[in-house]
Order: C-alpha cells, then sequence, then structure tokens
C-alpha cells in the first residue's frame, strides 16, 4: 500500500509594502527625512500602522492567499522596525489592529528588525517581501523568498502557485 504525504508549505506574508502602504504615509510627513526619531514620532504620536492604505493590489494578493489555503499555511511575518521596546509594543499593537479591522486572521509573527526575518526560513518555507536584503537572507537560510512587486501582481501570483508546487511535488513521499 502506498502512503502519500504531501508537505504543506508555509507562506510568510510581509505587511508594509506587499498588503499595506506604509511608505506613502511614512514620507506624507516630513517628506525628506528618515530618522529613528521620525519613526518614533510616527509610531507614537501618528499611530501610522492603524491607518495604513492597502497597496493597490494588497486585497488581490491577500484573497490570492486565502485560496491557496487548502494547500498553504499562511502567517503574517513583519517587522516592527525598531529596538526600542515602548516603540516596538506600539507598533506591534498597531500592526495586529490594522488586520483585525482587514479581517485577516492569519497568525501574525513579529520581529524587530527584517534582518530577524531568516530565522523562520526552513526548505518548506515561502517568504513574500518586498525588500531585496530580506529575501536574500532568507534564501541563504534554505527557505524560498519571493521579491515581491505590486505593480506586478499577475507575476508575483504565478511564482507564489509554482513555488507551492515545488515544495509539495519535493515533499510527496511515497
Amino acid at each position: 500500500m502506498n502512503n502519500i504525504q504531501k508537505t504543506k508549505p508555509t507562506i510568510y506574508l510581509d505587511m508594509d509594502e506587499c498588503v499595506c502602504d506604509f511608505m506613502s504615509a511614512y514620507y506624507r510627513v516630513e517628506p525628506l527625512i528618515d530618522t529613528p526619531k521620525k519613526f518614533h514620532t510616527m509610531v507614537m504620536e501618528h499611530k501610522i500602522f492603524t491607518g495604513l492604505d492597502w497597496m493597490p493590489h494588497g486585497t488581490d494578493l491577500v484573497e490570492a492567499l486565502e485560496r491557496l489555503h487548502a494547500s498553504v499555511h499562511v502567517e503574517m511575518l513583519s517587522s516592527l522596525g525598531t529596538y526600542t521596546p515602548e516603540v516596538a509594543e506600539e507598533a506591534k499593537r498597531q500592526k495586529t489592529e490594522w488586520l483585525q479591522k482587514k479581517f485577516i486572521r492569519w497568525p501574525a509573527n513579529f520581529v524587530n528588525s527584517w534582518a530577524e526575518k531568516h530565522r523562520y526560513a526552513s526548505p518548506t518555507s515561502i517568504l513574500i517581501d518586498d525588500r531585496h536584503d530580506t529575501c536574500r537572507s532568507w534564501r541563504e537560510a534554505g527557505g524560498i523568498a519571493i521579491e515581491y512587486r505590486d505593480e506586478n501582481i499577475y507575476e508575483m501570483l504565478d511564482l507564489i502557485s509554482t513555488s507551492v508546487q515545488h515544495i509539495i511535488d519535493k515533499g510527496t513521499t511515497q
């Protein structure tokens, strides 16, 4: 008797610039300034993460991942952008609130910096993230990374489907 077991990949989805439009909101206030003090102010005073708009194709991406539900696990993986404890906690609270308001119920994982995301990488994990450095370190840690570009949504969705199928095919045992 053949016992076929299929591997169920985990997709880790970044929030900022994949699902929600952080950069537009961030640079709306003091467009030429990008400092830790500005980030602190944007989180603590402006509550930036609670009112972010969707990326133009953010809902398309989320809906496509919802349709893959039977063959993948999906989790959010987002950077808090700081190592300052009180700012990190507030950013986490705001991001969680945003996800809840948008009815995104996948488990949410948070790291202090993009440089820590690779700790979640495995041969059966796929990262969808807009940062080149994050994707590179994810691949170096043994996972599959898709460098997301919202303007290329249909190409991105094809890459996601191909990557999921690759893991399933590779992990199928008899």
